[in-house]
């Protein structure tokens, strides 16, 4: 999916869509295209061009920003592990270096939920996010009577 946030120029990114009040962009992606946040001139402003993009700051209901403190034994596993751990979203597939193979098969009905019909525009989400996932090899479609997409 592409954003337009009026810098003159197009940010492709893979967005979690949620339906919620406020929309937000994560620093993840601020990081990625060189975008500053400037709350004096309430601006977006772009390192590569230096252009601004005018924008309104807004006030939620959030009491606190929690920062999560990880113990160095935690750190060390995941440094220990990182190919695990990588954003497959954002990285290149690697060859993995085991033989584990993990499949999940469905039989009979499915347990706890009836299903329900997406949006319009929330299928279409869905089906472009799982094609991308399909082609970048992290998962492959189902075989199963039950199957959605």
């Amino acid at each position: 999916m592409s954003l337009n946030i009026g810098l003159r120029r197009i940010f492709p990114w893979s967005f979690i869509i949620a339906d919620v009040s406020r929309p937000i962009l994560g620093a993840d992606f601020l990081t990625h295209y060189g975008i500053i946040i400037d709350l004096k001139s309430k601006c977006l402003k772009d390192q590569q061009n230096t252009l601004t993009s005018t924008g309104k700051i807004s006030t939620d209901n959030t009491p606190s920003i929690t920062v999560l403190k990880l113990s160095l034994n935690f750190n060390d596993l995941i440094r220990e592990y990182n190919d695990i751990f990588d954003d497959v979203e954002r990285s290149p597939i690697k060859v993995q270096s085991h033989n584990v193979t993990h499949i999940i098969q469905a039989k009979g009905p499915p347990v706890g939920a009836k299903a329900r019909r997406f949006t319009p525009d929330k299928l279409i989400a869905a089906k472009q996010k799982f094609q991308n996932l399909i082609h970048k090899g992290i998962c492959s479609p189902s075989t199963s009577c039950w199957q959605v997409l």
